[in-house]
């Protein structure tokens, strides 16, 4: 009688301590869902005032405002769709100003989300004005380099070429870096190319200076690619090959 009444006292104790596990659960993900409604109902206050400056002619005060959502309200999401809905009434000058304005402020204040907001105002001028994609593109370009980390060390060695390159330069990429890198180049002819791990890239620039960035093609892969960059003169009618030797990091 003892033992069964030791017994029951223990899967009542059991019971209860599965009880208040579960209570504590529903509790953290009621509060997590009442979180997520207040910000996104923030969010959507805080593009309305965005909205509202648009339509007033203060187009850079407008993106100000939206940078709020982001900053103050990290789990308001759709933020992309809010960012299309405050850009559709922006004329296209204002949306390359508004872009060069939030890289200024990356490049003296260093808050990654002015830059990342750059690039997603040149992703949206290519995607909704395709006269306009090969401009956004090299400026989205340029803005990709700038948001890199240090330096990249290459090796560069140049080759005479028979090849009839009528006045361009020529440059390939190799790299062995556990994954597939992309490469952009910013200068006279901006670009952008992929090249697989243990491969070789090659494309035609015009001659000049060059910064050339690396970054991760695949960023949801087990390698991890630092994003970094690095310069290069190119010569006409001249041949370059640029192997890469970079920091890769693990990923757990």
């Amino acid at each position: 009688m003892l033992n069964n009444a030791g017994q029951e006292a223990k899967i009542s104790i059991g019971n209860i301590v599965a009880i208040l596990i579960g209570l504590v659960i529903v509790g953290s993900c009621v509060f997590a869902a009442f979180k997520l409604c207040q910000d996104t109902i923030a969010a959507k206050d805080i593009l309305e005032e965005a909205i509202n400056l648009r339509d007033e002619g203060r187009y850079q005060e407008a993106i100000d405002k939206y940078l709020e959502i982001p900053k103050e309200y990290s789990l308001s999401l759709n933020k992309g769709k809010y960012l299309t809905k405050l850009l559709d009434g922006f004329p296209q000058e204002e949306v390359f100003k508004t872009a060069l304005n939030l890289r200024e402020k990356y490049e003296k204040q260093k808050e990654r989300y002015f830059i990342d907001i750059a690039i997603d105002l040149y992703e949206y001028l290519e995607k909704e004005y395709p006269e306009l994609a090969i401009e956004a593109e090299i400026e989205k370009i340029n803005a990709e380099i700038e948001k890199m980390e240090e330096p990249i060390e290459a090796r560069i060695y140049v080759e005479k070429t028979k090849k009839g390159l009528n006045g361009d330069s020529e440059v390939t990429i190799f790299h062995e870096a556990g994954d597939e890198i992309e490469v952009l180049f910013s200068g006279p002819s901006s670009k952008r190319i992929k090249v697989p791990d243990g491969e070789s890239g090659t494309v035609l620039l015009t001659p000049g200076e060059y910064t050339i960035g690396i970054k991760d093609a695949n960023p949801s892969n087990k390698v991890e690619i630092r994003s970094n960059s690095y310069t290069a003169i190119l010569e006409a009618n001249k041949s370059y090959k640029h192997k890469l030797i970079f920091e890769t990091i693990p990923s757990f």
